[in-house]
């Protein structure tokens, strides 16, 4: 039979005659021999198939390539384990890796086993192989039988992997080993050592890193390192070199090339970089000239950095504020929508008295122009009516930060709000600017104003709303009882949010009387959001009492089956507040459903909590003790025994007869459990079953 032939009944699956043909003629096998060199998945899982119906003496030839499927496809490693099972007849593969470390291995096997050594079984069978009992110990006695460049560039090149565990496994290793290395294992370790090594994002790693630097006699010559490219090669991990290593970087790198690399490229990720780099710099005119092309011209964190290192310098430096201040009002000025936010954002900084007349116009101007944009938006395809909603927000966003400036502006030199005229100038209000300076100063605003307009424009209560909830203690009760004659007769097309707005400005007035209503408007997203906010406001001032409490627990108790955001805040809520209540559908929400981490951890907390408020609760753990989610269970007792290990008495003999049925974990936890609820006479009845 030749190649093609024996290719042709490979794929028709025909194995069992395949395996035959090689016992009959041993020469078959080089046709074996070229199927698993290839890089044809599915022929090496046929090949696979073959080896698993011939004998241990053909399987041996092809160990290597057995023990690599192992980290194959899911089928090829089921394959793999098969044959691996069926060869050292072992029940499991640990057991038949470590039987095949009681024979003698080839060069190739012994590196596949170190290359898969954050593996706990190839790392046993590695120990066992060297008959040694620690990791180094291991690698001691295989660098000396074996390759010693091949293991370390294994190990080496570990360092460089995406798996934090995998390098640092490699890098303890190597650690411990360093010292007992001859001079050319450490010049071997020496090549394969890049210096972007300590510029790993791991502080931990970074320091391991500088410790096997230093004992490798590894210098860091800042005279010859080439920075730019580093920076090329890994501008992160660069980047956190220069920083940790204290690397000066003279003014001249900060040319064109810089600019070409770090900024023209439109790479966020390099433009932040590039930011992080002229921070470096000391506090000059040309730092500042070089954070505002990155204002101009970067992108997303790249802006937001360049806004940041700006206000830093005009914090410190008064003769450079003054020129980024004058700089940030220049471009304000400009109608690009994107630089005017960022220049913005960097004038809020200052909130200078003398801006307002720029301020005023500058949100006239904008307003004409949302208006402009909107009759512009259906004149073009799709793409101009994205492209116009974008610059619309965007009008929005800068009409906002304006707002906010004057409410600073007002604050900062205690300028009333009336005085500014602005319904006079403009025909309309700047409410958020209202809303701010209401919420820390109610004595600059005319709040009897802004209620008439609530009054006439519904959706300006969430202006009221802000103001009110920041002002609980300074509304007196006359202005309190105006307040809620305006909310009560307050109309919105969204029914929602006109709650929501309602129950925060009922709770943050304390109006307990009201609680009935409160209840009874939480039921879309927002109002339940607001709801669950201003109950736990009320429980911590005091203000509501048992029999109230027991009115708004099942409300809360219906969110744990609502969106995410409700679900988590509920769980939240019970965990600071617990409820006998709510225990039944905790646990059934454990038992029944699958929960992320953080949910169950909310969950055990809620249940111990309510335990220790209602002792007589703990009978209801009982159940969830024999279901697949005993190890929540344990880890709750645990969390019990700890604290109150008398209510657990009535366990102990239920938990012993459990011990015997549970993985490791779950043994771990009853030991400690029994350990913190049994007498001394008790442990000696149990010592025989449990190492107590």
């Amino acid at each position: 039979m030749d190649r093609e032939e024996f290719l042709k009944h490979l794929k028709r699956g025909e194995y069992n005659k395949l395996a035959n043909l090689i016992y009959k003629d041993k020469y078959y096998l080089t046709y074996l021999d070229e199927i698993f060199n290839s890089n044809n998945k599915d022929d090496i899982r046929r090949g696979l198939l073959i080896l698993k119906r011939l004998n241990n003496e053909i399987i041996e030839r092809y160990l290597y390539y057995i023990l690599r499927g192992l980290n194959d496809k899911r089928m090829i490693a089921k394959i793999s384990e098969e044959i691996l099972i069926k060869y050292s007849n072992k029940e499991t593969i640990e057991e038949a890796l470590l039987e095949i470390s009681n024979k003698q291995l080839s060069d190739r096997i012994i590196y596949l086993f170190i290359e898969n050594i954050g593996q706990s079984m190839f790392l046993k069978s590695i120990l066992k192989y060297t008959k040694t009992d620690s990791v180094e110990e291991s690698f001691k006695v295989l660098l000396k039988n074996y390759n010693s460049e091949e293991i370390l560039k294994i190990l080496c090149n570990k360092l460089y992997s995406q798996n934090k565990k995998e390098k640092e496994f490699a890098l303890n290793i190597l650690l411990n080993i360093v010292d007992s290395l001859d001079e050319n294992q450490r010049n071997i370790l020496r090549k394969y050592l890049n210096i972007l090594l300590l510029g790993d994002d791991s502080k931990k790693l970074y320091n391991k890193f500088k410790q096997l630097f230093d004992k490798l006699n590894i210098e860091i010559n800042h005279n010859k390192i080439d920075i730019m490219s580093l920076l090329k090669s890994d501008g992160k991990k660069a980047l956190n070199l220069i920083l940790r290593e204290n690397i000066k970087i003279p003014s001249s790198f900060y040319n064109r090339e810089f600019l070409r690399e770090f900024l023209y490229g439109k790479d966020e990720d390099r433009q932040f970089i590039g930011v992080k780099l002229i921070s470096l710099m000391n506090d000059t005119k040309n730092k500042v000239e070089l954070l505002f092309k990155f204002l101009n011209y970067g992108y997303g964190k790249a802006k937001t950095a360049s806004i940041k290192e700006l206000k830093k310098i005009a914090k410190n430096d008064e003769d450079l504020r003054n020129f980024i201040e004058t700089k940030a009002l220049k471009y304000a000025k400009k109608m690009d929508l994107s630089l005017k936010i960022s220049s913005l954002r960097i004038l809020k900084e200052f909130s200078r008295r003398d801006y307002l007349p720029f301020l005023i116009n500058e949100h006239s101007r904008l307003r004409d122009l949302i208006l402009t944009l909107d009759e512009e938006k259906y004149m073009g395809g799709f793409r101009h009516m994205l492209m116009i909603e974008n610059e619309i927000k965007k009008c929005k966003v800068a009409m906002d930060l304006i707002e906010e400036i004057v409410a600073e502006i007002c604050l900062k030199y205690e300028i009333h709000y009336s005085s500014l005229r602005l319904s006079e100038k403009l025909g309309y209000e700047f409410y958020k600017t209202i809303a701010n300076i209401g919420s820390k100063n109610l004595n600059l605003i005319n709040i009897y104003e802004l209620l008439r307009d609530v009054m006439y424009n519904g959706e300006l209560i969430v202006y009221l709303t802000e103001i009110v909830s920041n002002n609980s203690n300074e509304i007196n009760d006359e202005l309190a009882e105006e307040i809620l004659k305006v909310v009560e007769n307050v109309e919105l097309e969204n029914k929602d949010v006109l709650n929501a707005n309602k129950i925060i400005i009922y709770s943050s007035l304390n109006r307990i009387d009201k609680i009935g209503e409160i209840i009874n408007m939480a039921v879309g997203y927002s109002s339940k959001l607001a709801f669950i906010t201003a109950i736990k406001k009320l429980i911590d001032n005091n203000m509501l009492n048992d029999e109230k409490i027991k009115l708004i627990i099942p409300k809360i108790a219906e969110m744990l089956y609502d969106s995410k955001k409700l679900r988590l805040m509920a769980l939240e809520f019970f965990e600071k507040y617990p409820n006998e209540i709510v225990i039944p559908i905790i646990l059934n929400e454990i038992e029944k459903n699958k929960c992320n981490n953080r949910e169950y951890k909310l969950m055990m907390n809620i249940i111990t909590n309510a335990i220790f408020k209602y002792p007589h609760t703990i009978n209801k753990l009982k159940n969830l003790l024999n279901t697949d989610k005993r190890n929540i269970c344990l880890k709750i007792m645990l969390k019990v025994s700890e604290k109150m290990p008398e209510l657990l008495r009535d366990y102990i003999y239920i938990l012993a007869s459990q011990y015997t049925l549970s993985d490791d974990e779950d043994k771990k936890l009853i030991t400690k459990i029994l350990k913190n609820i049994t007498t001394e006479n008790e442990r000696k009845i149990l010592r025989p079953i449990i190492k107590i």
